[in-house]
């Protein structure tokens, strides 16, 4: 049952979404919520569709892009290229998470709500490799240009 009209409506138009047996509820949702970005061109595209990042596990949400964050112990290095991607487990799966980019990332790094180090991750061709807990919220941080080289100690050595 659902009360379209309750005292002090003033809409008469409603939308549902109804879906039974569904897999992955939430990705239903944000399909309802977050229909596809539409945009009028004169050129057809060569490709039918497009993406910058691309999961594949529907369990895996991208729930926001953001500016990196700079390494709290790396202060007077340059900046680096890239991105960084808040991902959410949303089903208590844990499973290896593909997370494909357009274009092949450099590195790429966990780190926590602090800007810390979590783990390095691997790079297989142009998607990163992830392993997420169930119900992860993690932070993760694609750099598309090489690291700054660091001196080694021994470099710093006299002798």
């Amino acid at each position: 049952d659902s009360i379209l009209i309750p005292a002090g409506e003033t809409s008469k138009k409603f939308r549902f979404w109804i879906t039974f047996d569904e897999a992955y509820p939430l990705q239903s949702a944000h399909q309802m919520l977050m229909p596809p970005a539409v945009t009028p061109t004169t050129l057809a595209p060569r490709n039918a569709n497009g993406w910058f990042f691309r999961i594949k596990q529907k369990n895996v949400q991208i729930l926001a892009p953001e500016p990196l964050v700079p390494e709290p112990y790396r202060d007077s290095e340059p900046p680096r290229q890239g991105i960084s991607l808040r991902l959410l487990e949303t089903e208590g799966r844990s499973r290896r998470v593909q997370l494909r980019t357009i274009l092949p990332p450099k590195s790429a790094r966990k780190r926590d709500f602090r800007g810390q180090l979590l783990d390095e991750l691997p790079i297989q061709k142009n998607s990163v490799i992830i392993e997420m807990r169930g119900h992860e919220l993690a932070n993760i941080d694609l750099f598309f240009d090489e690291p700054p080289e660091t001196p080694l100690e021994s470099d710093n050595a006299q002798g």
